[in-house]
């Protein structure tokens, strides 16, 4: 049977800009269209301008408690860091989703908090990407031999 390694793995997790420069480059669009093109009273537009720079608001502090480092320990437990340096022990969950574009880790935290994680393959650097699919893909197989 394989034998997952004992060695820690440290992925430092890159911010994803594009997805900041989009939501910054809608959200500008559509307070403009609002502004300028709909036909609707002052105080209609004023709210619903307010509306979207609450949704950019609550999307800048989602993307802002991303991950920025997850470290494995052990082959369940892991430990994330914020980007604010505060750190989260958390348990590897069994469902974990591995292809060539994608990685989607589910996790536990001790307060039965479920954390998902999706790391897309330019959020890490090319090797980092690769071997955490490689890992990942023997823990499948390894609990698959298990049951």
């Amino acid at each position: 049977m394989l034998q997952p390694s004992d060695k820690h793995f440290r992925f430092k997790v890159s911010a994803v800009r594009t997805y900041q420069a989009w939501i910054l480059v809608l959200m500008a669009c559509t307070v403009l269209l609002v502004m300028f093109y709909v036909a609707l009273t002052s105080t209609l537009k004023l709210m619903i301008i307010s509306g979207l720079f609450t949704i950019l608001y609550w999307e800048w502090q989602k993307l802002s408690r991303m991950p920025g480092v997850i470290i494995k320990q052990s082959d369940i437990d892991w430990v994330i860091k914020d980007r604010h340096g505060n750190n989260t022990s958390v348990v590897l969950a069994g469902n974990i989703y591995v292809s060539v574009w994608l990685v989607v880790l589910h996790f536990k935290t001790p307060g039965d908090k479920n954390i998902s994680l999706v790391i897309l393959p330019y959020m890490l650097d090319r090797n980092n990407f690769r071997q955490l699919s490689a890992y990942l893909r023997m823990m499948n197989l390894i609990m698959l031999t298990d049951e």
